[in-house]
């Protein structure tokens, strides 16, 4: 089994504008020429090749056990070596909690739809154990292209791209903002399936695993999303009496009062008794801080067991 580095953060982590410093927000601005690419909604999986053999990881470095077998079976038979793919495990009609089961089973139950690996990015192996790859974005693309063309290729000679496990993700060339941004490359692609936003890269950008607050690498949502702790249950009224009703979560350094949004019904029933996810991180969105600092009409989102730090 391939051995991961031994550091804190595996990947070069993405930034929301918001989050930036003053100074980088101009530089982003005087930006002209950065690719935007889909941000799906899946899992992070960190793919490895090294002398011929694969190996699939979450972004916390913990193997996949079974969900990207049918990728590594395809990485081993290219002949490209010694590199690893940024990708997101991903499939166009589940739903992301589906997808996060199938990802972190250990098994692939019967019946269950198999995961596409969404490349978005790619460095040689040794600049990764190094954690800094000096080669610019768009170069570490172009090789991305190549290594999933090849895939494809081998798998489906006769042209079948579609079929394959194997996909880079979609991007974009324009140097709008914000929601235009996300409207434009839905429209320009087709993206009719669920997105969780943009990535705005910086073509020249280098890579080095840990905080994006270079500004290379910057979200765009449709939505303001955050990663915040889970702190208690409040119990509904009406309907939602005996159950759930809102949470609780620790935003910055206030509390935070967040609807039951996404909860099922099951849900709701089963932490009001048991509160098991108390203490967890999980996702919130919202439409905007107000003028007060609070976020306005917050939802629950999901539980989100992929991180253990809320913003």
């Amino acid at each position: 089994m391939y051995s991961l580095p031994k550091r804190r953060t595996l990947v070069h982590k993405a930034i929301e504008p918001r989050k930036l410093s003053a100074k980088i927000q101009r530089v982003l601005r005087d930006r002209a020429d950065d690719i935007f690419e889909i941000k799906y909604d899946g899992c992070h999986c960190i793919l490895v090749k090294k002398d011929g053999k694969a190996y699939a990881f979450s972004r916390q470095g913990e193997p996949v056990l079974a969900a990207m077998d049918h990728v590594i079976a395809e990485l081993e038979a290219i002949a490209e070596d010694n590199f690893v793919l940024f990708a997101e495990a991903w499939h166009e009609y589940l739903d992301h909690s589906i997808i996060n089961g199938t990802f972190r089973r250990s098994y692939v139950a019967a019946g269950s739809e198999l995961l596409e690996a969404v490349v978005f990015d790619y460095v040689p192996l040794a600049d990764f154990e190094a954690g800094v790859c000096p080669v610019r974005y768009k170069t570490r693309r172009d090789r991305c292209f190549e290594i999933v063309h090849a895939i494809q290729r081998r798998a489906f000679p006769t042209g079948e791209e579609s079929a394959s496990p194997v996909r880079l993700a979609y991007a974009s060339y324009c140097t709008d903002h914000g929601q235009d941004v996300v409207d434009q490359s839905r429209a320009r692609f087709g993206a009719v399936f669920a997105i969780d936003g943009f990535m705005r890269k910086d073509r020249n950008g280098t890579w080095k695993a840990g905080s994006g607050a270079c500004g290379t690498v910057v979200k765009i949502k449709d939505h303001m999303s955050i990663d915040v702790k889970l702190l208690r249950f409040n119990e509904g009224q009406g309907k939602f009496a005996g159950m759930v009703g809102s949470l609780t979560v620790l935003w910055g350094e206030q509390e935070l009062t967040v609807g039951g949004g996404c909860m099922t019904d099951e849900e709701r029933i089963e932490q009001w008794a048991t509160g098991s996810w108390i203490g967890k991180i999980v996702e919130v969105h919202g439409l905007a801080v107000s003028q007060h600092g609070m976020i306005r009409e917050p939802r629950f989102i999901r539980l989100r067991e992929d991180k253990t730090e809320g913003e």
